[in-house]
């Protein structure tokens, strides 16, 4: 009689263990919140987090530019150094040192 309650308790014991096996795959691959689902959304988090200081830096530094363009000196030298302009009667020769580090 012993043994005949040891079997069933052992046989429930294996259906409750392929239950569990059975609920924790559906957890982790199966359903729509799955564990490896979220692993990947978090890890596309912090890529976004990163850019999005990165983008926060480039703004103060365009809005440090915008402050300092106010004058019209400023505007001038942005201007001669990033578009190449110059002045009436102006001559402007650009060198490209083609072995220089950039």
């Amino acid at each position: 009689m012993k043994r005949k309650k040891n079997k069933i308790l052992v046989y429930f014991r294996n259906i409750y263990a392929i239950i569990g096996l059975i609920f924790f795959t559906w957890m982790v691959f199966l359903d729509t919140n799955s564990l490896v689902k979220f692993i990947g959304l978090k890890k596309k988090l912090d890529l976004l987090e990163k850019e999005k200081i990165k983008l926060e830096i480039e703004i103060l530094k365009d809005k440090e530019l915008i402050k300092k363009l106010n004058d019209s000196i400023e505007i001038e030298k942005y201007g001669r150094e990033k578009y190449f302009l110059k002045k009436e009667n102006e001559d402007v020769y650009i060198i490209n040192y083609g072995d220089s580090l950039k």
